[in-house]
């Protein structure tokens, strides 16, 4: 007669493999772990397709046909040494923020982008992660502007 495990043994090694999941998601980039969502939701078909330029990757290359732009590569507000019109999509997760001038960013970003790509842009919103209308951060210190999206205030004016 086969001898079946303890109920508790089989929790205590379930629990195991959820922490130890866990403890490599914690691993991965945030873009890696939202690959998932990304691919059910369509976004790579609809808005990455050619060639794009990941500002602020960390690593973490948002698809296989973007070229990464990180601290080592220069200051990400100027895009030093990039062609003009030279990608297909600009995207940046959780950069912008920690600029000391968005406005010159955002002109860049957009220089480097072809006519009729796109500008994806991931941003902590004000109200919903600070959850307060004044700098510094209680999240992050290094972030230099706060941006509350429903409004159309200069960013500066709003941390």
């Amino acid at each position: 007669m086969k001898r079946l495990k303890p109920v508790w043994l089989k929790v205590k090694m379930t629990l195991a493999r959820i922490i130890k999941d866990s403890m490599n998601m914690e691993k991965l980039g945030e873009t890696t772990k939202a690959k998932s969502r990304r691919i059910k939701e369509r976004f790579f078909e609809r808005y990455c397709r050619g060639k794009g330029l990941d500002i602020g990757y960390g690593g973490d290359l948002l698809t296989e046909n973007c070229q990464g732009f990180d601290v080592e590569d220069g200051d990400a507000q100027y895009l030093a040494g990039l062609k003009n019109e030279a990608f297909d999509f600009v995207y940046s997760s959780h950069t912008l923020e920690h600029l000391f001038e968005p406005q010159i960013a955002i002109q860049n970003w957009w220089r480097v982008l072809k006519s009729g790509g796109y500008l994806i842009l991931y941003l902590p919103e004000r109200d919903l992660y600070e959850k307060k209308k004044t700098l510094p951060s209680r999240w992050n210190v290094s972030h230099e502007h706060f941006f509350y999206l429903i409004e159309t205030n200069h960013p500066t004016q709003l941390g």
